[in-house]
């Protein structure tokens, strides 16, 4: 829509809201951003893809409508970053077209992107395999949202887990050395009183 507008986080955001993701219930849900699971939610899901959604997995995800778990799917996760004010995970994320992409969208709208053997070391980096991606976080791990022997919703592997075939850089999220620059905050000289006076 033309009154949308596409804000800029940055790979430390990305990381840390996905990170507080992996805490909350989440089952996997195609189609869906980190929204709670109801009846509707649920009927017009399996509507618009309805060879997702087999019967049992319907019946499945009907016994955790209890207003905490949420239905998410893989490009979605990244979506709910994207989409939710200030990266604050208890604020509801609201859609943009502009940003609505599944797996293959993101890899096409990539700006930079390589396989996954020359992956730099850097948090934040999208990997992807085809019809899937997730959240590289450093350290040789990646969290995703997933449905199979690896879990079911937003869970937390390792890197070569799960034949990721290359890493992307996507536009909305801006890569930055490390957090200092983020989150650099401005120390007022009361601040620094009360620290120098921290054992008095």
């Amino acid at each position: 829509m033309d009154g949308e507008t596409v804000k800029t986080i940055s790979n430390y955001q990305l990381v840390s809201f996905c990170e507080l993701a992996l805490q909350k219930p989440t089952l996997y849900m195609w189609g869906t951003y980190g929204k709670p699971i109801t009846r509707s939610l649920l009927t017009s899901k399996a509507k618009q893809y309805p060879k997702n959604y087999s019967e049992a997995r319907k019946a499945y995800l009907a016994k955790h409508m209890d207003g905490k778990t949420l239905g998410c799917d893989c490009a979605g996760l990244i979506k709910w970053a994207l989409w939710t004010t200030d990266c604050d995970i208890n604020k509801p994320p609201k859609y943009n077209s502009k940003t609505d992409r599944g797996s293959a969208g993101l890899y096409a709208a990539a700006k930079e992107k390589g396989k996954i053997s020359t992956m730099p070391e850097t948090p934040g980096l999208i990997v992807y395999k085809s019809g899937h991606v997730g959240v590289y976080i450093g350290g040789g791990k990646v969290i995703e949202c997933t449905l199979g022997k690896r879990g079911d919703g937003i869970v937390k592997t390792d890197l070569n887990a799960a034949g990721w075939t290359h890493w992307l850089k996507i536009p909305e999220v801006e890569y930055v050395p490390d957090k200092i620059s983020v989150y650099q905050k401005k120390t007022s000289i009361f601040d620094k009183l009360k620290w120098w006076r921290r054992d008095v």
